[in-house]
């Protein structure tokens, strides 16, 4: 009997757990404690730098977010506007949300950040951490597969309309593995809007071929996300936060994750 409550203690039962099954899928929001922009602020930040300013035009802002990327890029070849992007998204130190992420024991990690704010979070938590699909495995107690590529390769990043779609034969490898994890694992959103056409994509070609059953992931979302719900049905479960503001609303994850 006593073997059996130690085998359910939280000390070892959810540490288990959490080793097997769960893994983080970061989006910007877990950047922003670091001082760097969600998604469409990157995109206001990339189009002030442009001599028109195409963000003060209402033009401008009715565009989907793709192709605002597409208007903001103009003619640059991937890795110039690549290093655009870089130099917006780099941050020498990491806030809060990353260090309590990194802390967790578990072995895989996802993100559509191009930041290395986890790596550098995980490396201070004594975890070494390879970056998939830059560099290989060995060695390494996890690792981190960064989607839309990494500050430290600017061609790599993917923002526009046409980069989404050469991920589909470009970033091949990267979404069979991502598919693995949402047939595999149990997902805890972060950070993460849930409106990625990548991720769509992905969740649509795993439902076509898999029979799993209930929920694959867990989001941690502001407010009390009646659209999310509905689109999403027992698929994925929801933990809101419901604080007035929106700082007040990043201390309560903060402490949800700690």
């Amino acid at each position: 009997a006593e073997d059996g409550i130690r085998d359910r203690s939280p000390s070892r039962g959810l540490g288990d757990v959490y080793k097997r099954q769960l893994v983080p899928f970061m989006g910007s929001g877990v950047s922003a404690s670091a001082g760097l922009p969600t998604w469409l602020e990157l995109l206001d930040l990339l189009a002030s730098d442009l001599p028109g300013r195409p963000d003060k035009e209402g033009w401008f802002k009715a565009l989907s977010a793709l192709d605002q990327a597409h208007v903001v890029r103009g003619d640059r070849g991937r890795t110039e506007f690549g290093e655009a992007v870089a130099r917006h998204t780099t941050a020498a130190r990491y806030g809060l949300a990353p260090m309590l992420l990194a802390a967790l024991p578990t072995r895989e990690a996802v993100t559509l950040n191009y930041d290395q704010l986890y790596e550098f979070a995980s490396g201070d938590a004594g975890h070494a951490t390879a970056v998939l699909p830059f560099e290989p495995l060995k060695g390494s107690q996890r690792w981190l597969l960064k989607m839309h590529g990494c500050v430290t390769r600017p061609e790599s990043i993917v923002l526009t309309r046409a980069d989404y779609i050469d991920f589909r034969s470009d970033g091949a490898t990267s979404a069979s593995l991502a598919k693995a994890i949402l047939m595999t694992k149990h997902l805890l959103f972060v950070g993460f809007g849930l409106a990625d056409d990548h991720f769509h994509e992905l969740v649509h070609e795993v439902g076509r071929t898999w029979t799993g059953q209930g929920a694959f992931g867990t989001a941690l979302v502001r407010g009390d996300a009646p659209g999310h719900r509905a689109v999403w049905g027992d698929r994925i479960t929801f933990e809101s936060f419901t604080a007035p503001s929106l700082d007040e609303a990043a201390r309560d994850l903060e402490i949800f994750l700690d």
